[in-house]
């Protein structure tokens, strides 16, 4: 809700609350007061009323003590006629008796059913059973009596000892009306008390009184209650019992005045008051849009403008058409805006750098060609970059998180956990290691991340180098080398060895062709035999080291594998669980490499796969194109397989795991010369228990094996 709205009901809510309760204090003071005068005006008139009621009892008392005194009423006896069983008077008599005021007399015979009964005014008086007309007592008295049903002021004297009279007061409307002057009074006698409880209704102070068994309260009065017709205040007096009754039933005066005037007033007061508050809020209302007018309309630019800053708009400026305080709102906020403005535009130039480096710098960790974690003192992953998410790829969606163990690898183990936890918590700056795993081997880094400013410390960084390369690349320099030495010792060596055995060679061949004993000549051949042996082995030697120049280089492939592979059989005796197969690819380019060359490489590996065979097995042999300007040749055994543990040493000249003198030690380290005197490189992978895949590669030459 906007300001001015709350407001504008703030203050017509205090209005209308101080309304409410200035028009109940003025109602309750009017009301306080209304009571105290109609308790004043009800016992007043109920006074009256009584004192009216009491002066017609006065008046029946003393016209029968006047009668009881008149000589002309003491011959009523010796005037009386009996006319057709009714007593008669003359009409003097009834004249007489009219001055009194009454409704009507009767005269009866005590000792007779005799009666007179002579109405003197037509008020509807009618009376057919006298048997309570009757007295006891000697001296005139005033009583109420029931006749018929209807209430009668009786007065009551007996004229001799046979003969009663009776004078008559109806208590009828005509009777109420002279007992009261008021226009609003209201006067009922009555002993009905149901007729009292509909009027008064269930009041327990009512209900007391009417239902005490002893003598009930004189006076009794309320005010201000609904009669259906209207709201009254009224009375109830006690006139006591019937004379006569056996039900000893009281008889009440009741006072009814009409509580309209004071309701009037009241109501009066009430229109006032609300008229007054009406005209209070309606001013307010026209006061309070005048002013919320001078005050909401420069809020409202303000609150547009604050819209607008907002929505990231800060170059605003809100127009200054205000006095007072308002205006110096509005320039403090046309102030702060400026502000913002410019401070908003050194931000976003600072977070745009910030950004940039951010993205630059985890562009370059991402980029590294090493893995790179951090870890927090308990292990847990916080940082992962590019390349260690792809050379170890889980199945968790996310590295961020897990512990280091969870990892499960092999590279990772309890020690390099042990060394970060160390680092991590400041017992020592940095750690390495290199560890190999399958055919790969990798650099194991830990050193202290660099705390900035706001960071915790205690942080890892766990670096993994793929160095299986260069490994290789320095095993295959280092070996090399030892060819390259081997080269030059060889050659040497070739040249000293070659003479005396060619002298020793020449000397045992002259001596079998002399006749000699047959044991002799036995061990003649074996010292021929090893020579010659010998002589092979420098031959080997000279080979090695020889570089050879010139010649055809353009070579099938294929072609030349077959002829191997034909060759080979003929020198092996191949058992029927020994098998060779060549996959030759087609349309393979020729190879820039001598025939010889390739066939001496091919030749040494095949034996090399056929020794590790033994008597079963099977061969191998593949070959594919590598793009456009490579060919590799696989050659595959399923035999025993080389140990890791000399897997590093296969190409080292003179090493041989074959015994019984089967091997010189330079099969490999051969292959590994001619290959790379070639421009051609060989890979060697193998398992134990599962077999060794030999794979060459050689650059390709002109044209095609099928060409």
């Amino acid at each position: 809700m906007k300001l001015y709205a709350r407001t504008m009901l703030f203050f017509l809510g205090v209005i209308g609350f101080q309304a409410l309760v200035t028009a109940g204090l003025i109602l309750g003071l009017v009301s306080r007061d209304n009571l105290a005068d109609a308790r004043v005006e009800l016992r007043e008139e109920s006074a009256r009323v009584y004192s009216a009621y009491n002066s017609w009892v006065r008046v029946l008392w003393k016209s029968a003590v006047q009668i009881e005194s008149d000589p002309m009423m003491a011959a009523l006896s010796a005037d009386a006629m009996v006319l057709s069983g009714q007593i008669r008077f003359r009409e003097e008599v009834s004249a007489r008796l009219q001055d009194t005021g009454i409704d009507a007399f009767v005269i009866r015979n005590t000792e007779s059913p005799w009666f007179h009964y002579e109405i003197i005014k037509d008020t509807n008086t009618r009376i057919y059973d006298f048997s309570r007309l009757q007295s006891d007592r000697d001296h005139p008295f005033v009583s109420l009596r029931m006749v018929d049903e209807e209430t009668y002021l009786t007065s009551t004297l007996k004229i001799d000892a046979g003969t009663e009279l009776y004078l008559l007061k109806h208590i009828n409307q005509d009777f109420y009306e002279h007992l009261t002057e008021s226009e609003r009074a209201l006067v009922l006698v009555t002993n009905d008390k149901a007729a009292i409880l509909a009027v008064a209704g269930s009041q327990e102070s009512l209900m007391e009184f009417l239902e005490t068994s002893g003598d009930p309260p004189p006076y009794l009065e309320f005010f201000n209650r609904d009669l259906g017709t209207g709201h009254y205040n009224f009375s109830f007096q006690n006139l006591g019992t019937f004379w006569g009754n056996d039900l000893g039933d009281s008889l009440y005066l009741a006072v009814f005045l009409s509580d309209a005037p004071y309701r009037s007033l009241q109501y009066s007061i009430g229109r006032i008051v609300l008229l007054v508050t009406g005209i209070t809020v309606l001013f307010t209302l026209l006061l309070g849009l005048y002013s919320t007018g001078r005050i909401t309309g420069p809020v409202n630019r303000l609150i547009a403008a604050m819209a607008r800053i907002r929505s990231s708009e800060y170059d605003v400026e809100v127009p200054i058409k205000a006095l007072g305080e308002v205006r110096h709102l509005l320039e403090g906020f046309n102030e702060m805006a400026q502000h913002l403005n410019h401070d908003r535009l050194t931000m976003d130039a600072n977070i745009r750098e910030i950004t940039f480096l951010k993205d630059y710098n985890e562009t370059i960790i991402h980029s590294l060609r090493a893995g790179i974690i951090v870890v927090s003192r308990d292990l847990i992953i916080e940082m992962a970059n590019g390349f260690f998410r792809k050379s170890f790829p889980r199945d968790y969606p996310d590295l961020i998180g897990l512990h280091l163990k969870d990892l499960n690898l092999p590279i990772i183990d309890d020690t390099v956990n042990s060394f970060a936890i160390q680092i991590a918590n400041g017992e020592r700056e940095a750690w390495s290691n290199i560890a190999r795993v399958g055919d790969m081997v990798w650099e194991i880094k830990l050193y202290t991340l660099i705390q900035m400013a706001g960071q915790p410390p205690g942080k890892c960084v766990l670096e993994l180098n793929d160095i299986s390369r260069k490994v290789e690349l320095e095993e295959k320099i280092l070996q090399a080398e030892k060819l390259s030495s081997l080269s030059f010792l060889s050659a040497g060596i070739a040249h000293e060895i070659n003479n005396p055995l060619s002298s020793i060679l020449a000397n045992v061949q002259n001596l079998k062709s002399v006749v000699i004993p047959v044991e002799d000549r036995d061990s003649l051949t074996w010292i021929e035999q090893e020579t010659q042996r010998i002589a092979r082995i420098v031959r080997e030697l000279l080979d090695f080291s020889r570089e050879t120049t010139g010649g055809e280089r353009n070579v099938d492939v294929n072609e030349c594998l077959e002829n191997v592979i034909r060759l080979t059989r003929y020198g092996h005796k191949w058992d029927s669980d020994l098998s060779i197969e060549l996959k030759g690819a087609t349309g393979l380019p020729r190879v820039n490499i001598p025939p010889d060359e390739l066939k001496q490489v091919a030749l040494n590996l095949i034996q090399n796969a056929v020794h590790a065979l033994g008597k079963h097995g099977s061969i191998r042999i593949t070959t594919a194109p590598l793009g456009s300007d490579t060919v590799t040749i696989s050659v595959e055994d399923d035999g025993e397989g080389i140990p890791s543990t000399i897997l590093s040493h296969i190409f080292d000249p003179f090493f041989t795991t074959k015994t019984n003198g089967e091997g010189t030690g330079l099969g490999l380290s051969i292959v590994y010369g001619i290959m790379r005197k070639n421009g051609g490189h060989v890979d060697v992978k193998s398992q134990e228990n599962l077999g060794t895949t030999v794979t060459l590669t050689l650059p390709a030459g002109e044209g095609s094996s099928d060409g």
